[in-house]
């Protein structure tokens, strides 16, 4: 999900360097992107000749083109929400990717089997947790459903990655 940490750098960035006037100027034509992203990986999903990485790196970049313009006004200016929040999507991202997809060829098979039984045993459905991190833009009021949401929608990532040989 390399597009998506690199989303949340630049997000992070424009909002502590007063940049966020420029997202919310555009915010409409964010929010449709977004949506459009999300609705293209939803519809690609289904398609077994693509590559599910890219398609969660579709979804999660386009569920960020909708929290940031959409959450932003709720919030006061320069609010560290908009720039803790990227900073943390990219480093949980990126941690997950580095220590679990790099170095999957070192985990041993007991953890494998247990990796894989958890993938399958449906806790862990992209499908759920997709759900979830939409139900997350949405429900303002609860704003730390959203940053859950995407962590766990990272550690799905991260399992499909690593299972995936």
């Amino acid at each position: 999900m390399i597009i998506f940490i690199i989303l949340n750098l630049l997000l992070g960035y424009s909002a502590q360097a007063e940049y966020h006037q420029y997202i919310i100027d555009f915010s409409d034509t964010l929010i449709v992107l977004g949506f459009l992203l999300v609705a293209v990986s939803v519809v690609l999903y289904s398609v077994n000749n693509i590559p599910k990485r890219y398609l969660y790196d579709i979804f999660a970049s386009g569920s960020l083109f909708i929290w940031f313009p959409y959450w932003y006004p709720d919030f006061r200016e320069g609010s560290p929400v908009f720039i803790y929040f990227p900073l943390y999507f990219a480093s949980v991202t990126a941690i997950t990717m580095f220590f679990f997809i790099i170095n999957r060829n070192k985990v041993e098979e007991d953890t494998l089997l247990l990796l894989q039984w958890l993938s399958e045993s449906g806790r862990f459905h992209p499908i759920l947790i997709s759900l979830l991190v939409l139900a997350g833009l949405f429900f303002k009021q609860q704003f730390l459903l959203y940053p859950v949401a995407i962590t766990l929608f990272a550690t799905r990532y991260t399992l499909a990655e690593t299972l995936e040989e």
